[in-house]
């Protein structure tokens, strides 16, 4: 299983890179990426943030109440260790930086997150 999450009694996932992947269901909504190595994040099947100025790709999309978390590449940081968490709000498109990792998950108003150390992602959490 390609990371996935709980929604409504199921668990929503994707497997392997090809096509759509790392989905995440937020009501009638479904955000997904698409289009690696230079990824974007799509809402209902178009586009809804492309990477911008010095970045290559974005990804893995989480909502919590009104902001969409989810991970950034720069140009000049090869992956994994070059991702970087931001966040995006859902009405004003307003972006910001929110800690150097990948792979972000809101869960009981604490930010889970995978950090690269030692070949492998560790789980690290903000309050």
């Amino acid at each position: 299983m390609r990371l996935g999450h709980a929604h409504e009694g199921g668990v929503v996932y994707s497997e392997g890179w090809e096509g759509p992947h790392q989905p995440f269901q937020h009501g009638d909504d479904l955000y997904n990426t698409d289009d690696a190595p230079h990824g974007k994040i799509y809402k209902n099947a178009e586009v809804w943030l492309a990477p911008w100025q010095n970045y290559v790709e974005v990804g893995n999309p989480w909502v919590d109440g009104e902001w969409l978390y989810y991970e950034a590449r720069r140009k000049n940081r090869s992956p994994p260790a070059g991702w970087e968490i931001w966040r995006c709000h859902l009405t004003t498109r307003d972006r910001e930086f929110v800690i150097d990792g990948a792979n972000p998950c809101v869960f009981d108003k604490k930010l889970y997150y995978g950090v690269w150390k030692n070949a492998r992602f560790e789980i690290a959490v903000t309050d």
